[in-house]
């Protein structure tokens, strides 16, 4: 038997910076926001200290849920612009069962592929 697997493609963040710069100024809405405290010892100092902003105990920072990084590379493997994410497509595999047919079908698809053979893996049937 002789099998033959096509890859789907691939979305991958290549370029963080461009990626961050897309969500930050198009995709805004969709960032969430989370408050980290600074260092335990100067979080305890400011409280003793009444004159403290509040912003000097806490900042608030943006980041991109993994949900919607998973939508992103989605819409990109779609076909829509999404700028430091590049879509590829894996080569595809064949795997087959050992046997006399099999090795000459298998021998008349390498010889006519323009693809270089890498490697053989399995032994004799």
């Amino acid at each position: 038997m002789l099998y033959r697997t096509d890859m789907d493609s691939v979305a991958v963040i290549t370029d963080r910076d461009a990626f961050e710069a897309y969500m930050t100024t198009s995709q805004a809405d969709l960032l969430e926001r989370r408050i980290c405290l600074g260092a335990p010892e100067e979080v305890a100092a400011a409280l003793q200290d009444a004159g403290h902003e509040p912003g000097d105990l806490w900042r608030i920072e943006e980041f991109i849920p993994t949900s919607v990084m998973d939508e992103k590379l989605a819409d990109a493997k779609t076909g829509k612009r999404v700028p430091g994410v590049t879509v590829s497509t894996p080569a595809g595999y064949m795997t087959a069962k050992p046997s006399r047919a099999v090795r000459e079908l298998v021998g008349e698809y390498l010889s006519a592929s323009p693809v270089t053979l890498q490697a053989i893996d399995g032994g004799r049937p």
